[in-house]
């Protein structure tokens, strides 16, 4: 364990909505995967990916596209205007459905850009890598402390804490068995105020609180601190 940093917050619901806009991120770009084969580019390289993954991609891989069947035709010595803009017009719907796929992988929400990083190609498929969830709490949805006088105050407060809760459970039982109002269990039947505004924990003013419960009377007993 790290003793140079505490945990102080984890935001779970973040780090569960980053990783569904991950899953579905990757479910629309395999879409796109699905659709580029039938451009007839070539495998998929690691450019490829990166073009499939950038929001302007599509619009370089459209051109590579026409171009690639413009060259084809100039290679194949078909210069009639009307045959080639027949052949090109003709070779529309496999670049629009793949544009289609790409832009709807491009519209969709991503709270941090830059969790793309943890997407990755595998050769003929895209996926996330090992772990990633436990990164994506790490780096998004924990916050720590790291400064010395931050992590012994807050340590501080974390025992102040667990000392009242035992002492609310106390009340509790005290509040069960008796029937005394939960107006009664409050802080003030252990905590006392000082004179420089200060406040302390005061057990003797607790236990003359705990037999005025117990007694249930109508008036509090004597004694020498005021409830």
């Amino acid at each position: 364990m790290d003793k140079s940093k505490v945990l102080i917050y984890e935001n779970k619901d973040l780090a569960k909505t980053i990783n569904n806009e991950l899953d579905n991120y990757v479910d629309a770009l395999n879409e796109v995967v699905e659709k580029y084969p039938a451009l007839e580019l070539g495998g998929i390289t690691e450019e490829v990916t990166e073009l499939i993954l950038s929001p302007l991609g599509g619009k370089t891989i459209e051109t590579q596209y026409w171009n690639t069947l413009k060259a084809q035709l100039d290679k194949s010595g078909v210069t009639n205007k009307i045959l080639r803009d027949t052949v090109l017009s003709g070779s529309k719907e496999p670049i629009e459905e793949f544009k289609a796929a790409h832009r709807k992988a491009q519209t969709l929400p991503l709270t941090y850009r830059d969790t793309l990083k943890y997407i990755v190609f595998d050769g003929s498929n895209f996926g996330l890598i090992k772990g990633y969830k436990e990164e994506v709490l790490e780096r998004y949805a924990r916050e720590y402390l790291t400064d010395k006088g931050e992590i012994m105050f807050f340590q501080a407060a974390k025992n102040l804490e667990k000392a009242l809760s035992a002492f609310r459970e106390e009340l509790k039982k005290v509040e069960a068995n008796y029937r005394i109002s939960r107006t009664l269990g409050c802080l003030d039947s252990i905590l006392k105020p000082t004179p420089n505004g200060d406040w302390v924990a005061d057990p003797e003013r607790a236990i003359y609180f705990r037999r005025y419960a117990v007694r249930n009377q109508s008036a509090a007993p004597s004694m020498k601190h005021t409830l």
